[in-house]
């Protein structure tokens, strides 16, 4: 075969730009020298001002023949000292350019590094005729930033804190707030030098006003507070002046008519403080209702003719003489008479202009300063004791009917109110005039039935109700409320089967993602819809996104399964107040039923862990199981993180197959935990979808026959699939109602299982309830109110046996949603026995009702920390009395607490956190209680089912896994290396050098650390001493255990004692197979390809394993810069979870990039040539690569180079492997 010289040249040219390439980088240009620090005017005088300078290259400089440039100065050579023979600066070298090198070493005795002695004619200012620079020895400005000027400093030193970022950017430097540090790390790039930001304090109810009946649980919270430069630590609540809470939200009940003060303080990381306050008043209670004598009964803004008037009602039992009243409109006196009105009678004040049509207050005084009463209407706030959200249209009345004003179409002046609530749609909601209902809706009766979030141009964002139930509801005092909170309230009717649109609901619905939630006037949640990209702690069952010209839509009319994925499709005829038609529209025009599943292109197979390259192996597979070709341009791939690949071209022929690879997707699958793969039309409707999850074995693949996917162990990439493997077992499927009442008669279908073998299949069912039964479709009725869990278990005639299990949630016929809502606050933690001596199995948690009524537990759920424990439903009846103590013990919860840190938490049937207590080092025989201030405390009386008895414990402690002695413990002083070989309970002392600050990885803890291990150090009440990174600490404490990792826990400050100044620690080259327990703790350096990004981490690969790489809050690190395929470089502290160890960067400083692994594997357009030739071939191309790469590490990072070169090998056997596949 011929072969074309340009291909036999190639390689040799690649060798030699990997060798020019090393060369290059070997020996560069003079920008590598930066200013670092600068000590000027208010620093030091003339005489003692200096200026460090920094080698942020890879190569070593000669500054032989430089100049300092000093504008309006003559230029000032660069010498050497007495103590600094040679002008070679080394990568990463400081050095100092000092005007008199013997004051220099007075004032820093203890500086080591180069000093080159210069001199100038004035002191060092940084103005802008006194711009500085440096120039080499050809006389050219060294760096773009070059001369400039600088800010004046107060005291101390000026430093670099941004390196990339020139010398002349004023975001580049900053004062230091500690001491000048010469020939180091600068102090403000390991120390945040900003000025702290104080934080923000926001306060928010749960209530559309603040004057609130007494008696009514009212929601504090603080949440919402902000620090834009670090963290909230602590929240501090007080009414009138009295500390009530700590917590970041809190609930209170006001039990007095009065005025409150309710303040926040919150304290962020550096002690910042920030406060905000609001002001509760509080009115008689909504069971016992403040008689007043005189009412505001009805008013009319905006007439269609005539004047503006206000009714007034006389609401006591004798005559009253208005001549003591007025009416305000919270500005001035807009009405006061001399009449009387009598008992039970009405009075009339008429205006002209006098009343605000977008938003006011009508307020009663008596003797000019007493409110007696006041409504506020549209978005005015202030002072109301009553008050309508929005504006009622020209013609309508406000009107009360008890203290809740209406918009009625039904004028009654002077007489008694009939409200007649508007008309609320044009298509069946409400009717004309309907006189309102009292009756709350429940779950179950009104849903969100379709939205538009996205509207064309002559449309608006519409959210559409419709009414499920055969009776006419009132909508009054409901609301619905997106994804940031902002509510939209509504009022009118909604008819049987009759829908109601609400069109630019309030905050505006997010393009790209949001969530759409319906409550009831009593704040109960009714519905929700969560489509796109909005996180509610489940993706995969959101919904689509309906770009323009697409609505979403439920499939049917008020068909509800709670999971929108499959509840909610796209549709391109929009149908706001009439019955949805799901259609989508296709490039000719014409309308197509858009079925999921019904779609002629569908998933056949996936293959998701190949032996090998993943890049390389993985592919998605799409069958053609239709009559006519069909062209794929358009169309697109997803995973679970809902990324998306278009496809550009691709035709797929009658019963045709396509396979996409990873290499041409970017989607990689998960080879453990859920995956989803889904395929959508170019309008953008989901057409098919798959999903599996666990662990995938190598080499297998998922693959369709005959409608049900089956993992096989032969993968069949475009060709028909083969099912092979192990006998399998049977594919459950269990289709069933859920959520049912008493004596219901329910089927229980699962003809849809099927067995891999096509084996014959043995049904049998277990309900829960005692009763059993045999079949593929069996019915079965409860007679009890219950949550049952029905076992199906299916065998096959080889033996191989599945089993899976439904939740069947019976009620009564008419169920009542939970009314002890506001309640449950009531009900607390009263002990926690996590520790018991002799069996675990004595565990037990109890709870006290401290209020005055018996609360419904019913559906809520006990457990432990996240990721524990399976959450303990409380059963259906369970009710706790007021006063009584309720006890769960271990062999009922199943809950198994830890011994060593854990928490007990109390979640309601949506998994929300009612209430959490979180407990350290279990005492074994003790209890966790309150005492009687409040403070939670180990007691050594256990009360089950009664009152708590504080008691302390003096006895020495033991249990299974920690060691515990007397209270007078022997310190034992040790090591960062042998700390690890103490027994867990031990009173240690260690030195370490501090790694990171408190509040960056965590606000309980930090890490010190020193050439080889490191210890994470935690303290429970954050009280630490003041101390830097690079500090030398001596810590006492206990030897305790968190998630496996070691850690010393101390008491108080004076656990730490602080030696002075070290060093910055320096973090050390690891491979990432290293990341273990031998490096728990410790500060280390990995470097790899990053193969994956997630929320919060991304995952590193070096060739000998992968690591997770964490980003905590507090570190303030941007991902963002990183991509899938980088080279990086990073240092962290190896950190242990739950799940494992991750590495823990401190600050953006740790993460580098230094290279993109694709640009070198991506050459096949090259390929032409047969097997053996494209062997030589890439041969040579992987040894032209190995010098760039080679020159890359050296430039890069020369302490890699070895393992750099080990790498190199498999990497370039690996390349060759793919090209010659």
């Amino acid at each position: 075969m011929k072969i074309n010289k340009y291909f036999l040249i190639a390689p040799g040219l690649l060798i030699l730009l990997g060798v020019f390439l090393l060369f290059n980088f070997t020996f560069s240009s003079d920008e590598g020298i930066v200013f670092s620090e600068i000590c000027p005017r208010n620093c030091a005088t003339k005489e003692r001002q200096w200026i460090e300078i920094f080698n942020n290259s890879a190569d070593t400089i000669d500054i032989t023949g430089w100049n300092l440039f000093i504008e309006g100065e003559s230029l000032h050579r660069i010498n050497l000292t007495s103590t600094t023979n040679s002008f070679l600066i080394d990568p990463n070298e400081f050095a100092v350019i000092v005007f008199d090198e013997n004051n220099f070493l007075l004032d820093y005795p203890d500086y080591s590094g180069k000093i080159f002695d210069s001199t100038w004619t004035y002191t060092l200012s940084g103005t802008e005729d006194k711009k500085i620079g440096l120039k080499n020895k050809s006389g050219d400005f060294v760096g773009l930033g070059m001369p400039f000027a600088f800010s004046a400093v107060s005291s101390s030193s000026l430093e670099r804190i941004d390196f990339n970022l020139l010398e002349n950017e004023p975001l580049a430097w900053i004062e230091n707030i500690s001491s000048p540090t010469p020939g180091q790390s600068n102090f403000c790039l390991l120390n945040n030098c900003l000025p702290n930001e104080l934080p923000e304090a926001k306060i928010i109810i749960n209530k559309d006003s603040f004057v609130i009946p007494t008696q009514e649980m009212i929601y504090f919270d603080g949440s919402g507070s902000t620090d834009s430069d670090g963290e909230i630590i602590s929240y501090s609540w007080t009414v009138n002046g009295t500390l009530v809470s700590t917590s970041s939200s809190f609930y209170y009940t006001f039990i007095s008519v009065n005025s409150f003060l309710i303040e926040l303080t919150v304290v962020d990381n550096v002690g910042g403080v920030g406060k905000t306050n609001i002001t509760i008043v509080t009115t008689g209670n909504n069971q016992e209702e403040e008689i007043k004598d005189l009412l505001i009964n009805e008013f009319l803004i905006d007439p269609l003719e005539g004047s503006e008037w206000v009714e007034i009602y006389n609401n006591s039992s004798s005559s009253i003489d208005l001549s003591n009243w007025s009416l305000f409109d919270g500005v001035s006196k807009i009405g006061f008479s001399t009449s009387t009105i009598e008992a039970g009678s009405y009075f009339i004040w008429e205006f002209n202009n006098k009343l605000n049509n977008t938003g006011g207050d009508i307020v009663i005084l008596k003797n000019n300063e007493n409110i007696v009463d006041s409504v506020c209407y549209g978005n005015y706030t202030e002072n109301c004791l009553s008050s309508f959200e929005g504006i009622p249209k020209k013609g309508n009345s406000l009107a009360r009917d008890k203290n809740i004003f209406y918009e009625t179409t039904t004028l009654t002046k002077g007489d008694v109110n009939i409200i007649t609530s508007p008309n609320t749609s044009s298509s069946g909601g409400g009717g004309s005039g309907e006189v309102i209902s009292t009756k709350v809706f429940m779950i179950g009766e009104i849903v969100i039935n379709e939205l538009v979030s996205d509207p064309g141009d002559d449309g608006v964002e519409f959210v559409e109700l419709y009414n499920k139930s055969n009776e006419i509801i009132n909508l009054n005092g409901a609301w619905i409320e997106e994804g940031s909170e902002a509510k939209t309230f509504l009022i009118g009717n909604i008819s049987p089967q009759g829908f109601v649109i609400v069109e630019k609901p309030k905050g505006n619905l997010n393009n790209t993602g949001d969530i759409v939630i319906l409550y009831n006037s009593k704040g109960e949640e009714i519905d929700r819809v969560t489509y796109g990209t909005y996180d509610d702690g489940n993706l995969n069952d959101n919904a689509p996104v309906a770009k323009d010209p697409f609505s979403l839509a439920r499939r049917v009319d008020g068909q509800d399964s709670d999971y929108d994925y499959y509840d909610w499709v796209l549709t391109s005829v929009i149908t706001p107040g009439a019955q949805n038609k799901i259609v989508s529209l296709n490039e000719e025009g014409k309308f197509l039923e858009q079925v999921v599943g019904d779609s002629k292109i569908i998933i056949n197979e996936i293959f998701p862990n190949p032996v090998g390259s993943d890049e390389e192996n993985e592919f998605i597979e799409l069958k053609n199981i239709g009559d006519i070709e069909v062209d794929l341009t358009g169309w697109f791939l997803s995973d679970a993180t809902n990324k998306k690949y278009k496809i550009t071209q691709g035709k797929v022929s009658p019963q045709g197959l396509i396979i996409f690879k990873r290499k041409m997707t970017k989607i990689s699958l998960n080879n453990s935990g859920e995956e989803e793969v889904k395929l959508y039309s170019p309008n953008g409707t989901l057409v098919d979808s798959v999903k599996y999850s666990g662990s995938v074995k190598e080499n297998f693949s998922y693959a369709k026959k005959e409608g049900v996917f089956f993992w096989t162990s032969e993968p069949t990439p475009e060709k028909e699939n083969i099912i092979k493997g192990e006998a399998l077992a049977p594919l459950i499927s269990i289709e069933v109602k859920t959520l049912v009442t008493v004596n219901e008669s329910i089927l229980f279908d699962a003809s849809d299982t099927v067995d891999p073998d096509n084996e014959k299949l043995n049904f049998e069912w277990d309900f829960g309830d005692g009763n059993k039964k045999t079949g593929i479709v069996v019915e079965h009725k409860f007679s009890q109110v219950g949550v049952y869990n029905v076992v199906l278990t299916v065998t096959d005639e080889s033996g191989n046996k599945s089993i899976k299990k439904v939740v069947i949630t019976v009620k009564n016929l008419i169920f009542v949603a939970d009314d002890f809502s506001r309640d449950l606050f009531q009900v607390i933690l009263s002990e926690v026995v996590p520790n018991p001596v002799g069996s675990d199995e004595a565990e037990f948690v109890e709870l006290y009702n401290k209020g005055l009524e018996p609360v419904d537990l019913s559906g809520l759920k006990l457990d432990d920390e996240e990721g524990g424990s399976k959450p303990y439903t409380i059963p259906e009846g369970t009710i706790i009395n007021s006063g009584e103590y309720l006890v769960f013990p271990r062999t009922v919860t199943k809950l198994a607490f830890n011994n060593i840190t854990d928490k007990v938490r109390l979640l309601d049937s949506n998994k929300n956190v009612l209430w959490e207590v979180l407990y350290d080092d279990a005492v074994e025989g003790g209890s966790f209680i309150q005492d009687e201030n409040e403070n939670w405390q180990w007691s050594g009386t256990i009360t089950p089912g009664k009152e708590n008895i504080f008691s302390p414990i003096n006895s020495p402690k033991t249990s299974r896994t920690v060691k515990r002695t007397s209270s007078n413990k022997v310190v034992i002083e040790t090591t960062l290396g042998q700390i690890r070989n103490e027994d867990l309970g031990d009173l240690v002392k260690v030195s370490g050098i501090v790694a990171v600050m408190p509040g960056v990885l965590g606000t309980q803890f930090f890490y010190i650390v020193d050439d080889n291990r490191g210890v994470q150090i935690y303290m429970n009440k954050k009280d630490f001493p003041d101390f830097i990174v690079g500090d030398m600490l001596e810590v006492t404490g206990e030897l305790g255990e968190i998630y496996g990792e070691t850690r010393i826990k101390v008491k108080n400050k004076d656990d730490i004692q602080k030696k002075g100044f070290e060093k910055i620690p320096v973090a050390r080259v690891i491979e990432i197979v290293e990341v273990g327990e031998a490096n728990e703790g410790s500060l280390v350096e990995v470097s790899g390809e990053v193969t994956e990004i997630k929320g919060s981490y991304l995952y590193l690969d070096d060739g000998t394993e992968e690591v997770q790489i964490y980003f905590k809050t507090g570190a303030k690190i941007d991902k963002n810069i990183f991509k899938v395929g980088d080279l990086v470089s990073i240092k962290g502290l190896v950190h242990q979870t739950k799940s494992g160890y991750q590495i823990l960067p401190r600050f953006q400083m740790d993460l580098e990039k230094v290279g993109v692994a694709e640009d070198f594997l991506e050459r096949e357009e090259f390929i032409n040539s047969s097997g053996s030739v494209a062997e030589k071939y890439l041969t040579a191309t992987a040894g032209g690569l190995t010098s760039i790469l080679f020159g890359l590490f050296l430039k890069n990072k020369k302490t890699h180079i070895l393992t750099g070169l080990k790498k190199l090998s498999g990497f370039g056997l690996t390349l060759i492997r793919r090209k010659t596949k």
